[in-house]
């Protein structure tokens, strides 16, 4: 399943002059606080277990093992406190019935943290969760704290199977981010931006070395889109990508993205 993002919206993007830069900045992640472990215990899903410890050993690109392609998830980009929301993974596995449910490791987008723990997510069975070659996770945000307001996470998943001979364990881990929106009353202690041509502008650069010569190039005419791009990385959701580019949702200082390519690079929004 690849990405299809429509030309209507590319052609959107194209106004987006936005704010590019290839030097590194002064580093805002360390205006942002260790959230990560707090937000898996405030992150719930249904059938879902928190676990102590570090996630399963990725089997990317192991035949064995499920693998979520790029474009391979669809879920929202903002979440609403105590709102139910859905991420739908897919998969080109076939032996589907040995799927068994899913792993979700937290990380914080604008900052280097990520949680000492996991959610497992394991729906009843039968039937198998995956029979349709799709399986949706239902979560939700519970009794947020006020630090958790207007945050930038990265969700790490990855579908388990379990072959019942032995064989247990998880695929790739795909990424996909979740924005927690500020809590009513209460000022985020980071800066909140966007990238565009509008109030509050956001700069995109690139952070460390990069030897990819498109992004190279790309970060100097099309920074918006291609931070974006980088940002939602696996999740194809038409209303992620509207909500990231359109609607201009805000991000905390210091979130950053990683492009998909070979050897990929790092692009980080400062704001002003």
């Amino acid at each position: 399943m690849n990405k299809i993002i429509p030309a209507l919206l590319i052609a959107g993007l194209f106004t987006l002059a936005g704010a590019c830069s290839s030097g590194e900045k002064l580093d805002p992640r360390a205006l942002a606080d260790a959230l990560s472990d707090e937000f898996t215990d405030e992150l719930v899903f249904d059938n879902g277990t928190v676990v102590d410890g570090s996630p399963p050993e990725e089997h990317a690109d192991d035949p064995d093992y499920p693998q979520i392609p790029s474009g391979g998830i669809d879920g929202p980009l903002v979440v609403q406190y105590g709102v139910p929301f859905n991420i739908t993974l897919y998969t080109d596995f076939t032996l589907l019935d040995d799927i068994v449910g899913a792993v979700v490791h937290v990380e914080q987008a604008n900052k280097a943290d990520v949680a000492n723990s996991y959610i497992e997510i394991i729906p009843p069975s039968p039937p198998p969760p995956m029979q349709t070659g799709s399986m949706t996770l239902t979560g939700r945000v519970v009794n947020p704290s006020p630090p958790l307001g207007g945050n930038s996470f990265i969700l790490h998943i990855a579908l388990i199977r379990d072959d019942g001979a032995g064989l247990l364990g998880v695929g790739n881990y795909a990424t996909m981010p979740l924005i927690t929106p500020p809590i009513d009353g209460v000022t985020p202690k980071v800066p909140q931006c966007h990238c565009s041509e509008l109030e509050d502008l956001g700069e995109i650069v690139i952070v460390g070395a990069c030897n990819d010569t498109e992004i190279t190039s790309r970060i100097e005419w099309e920074c918006c889109f291609l931070f974006a791009e980088a940002f939602l990385g696996y999740n194809s959701s038409f209303q992620a990508f509207e909500d990231l580019t359109t609607n201009y949702v805000d991000l905390p200082a210091g979130t950053r993205a990683v492009t998909m390519g070979s050897p990929p690079c790092t692009l980080q929004l400062n704001c002003p």
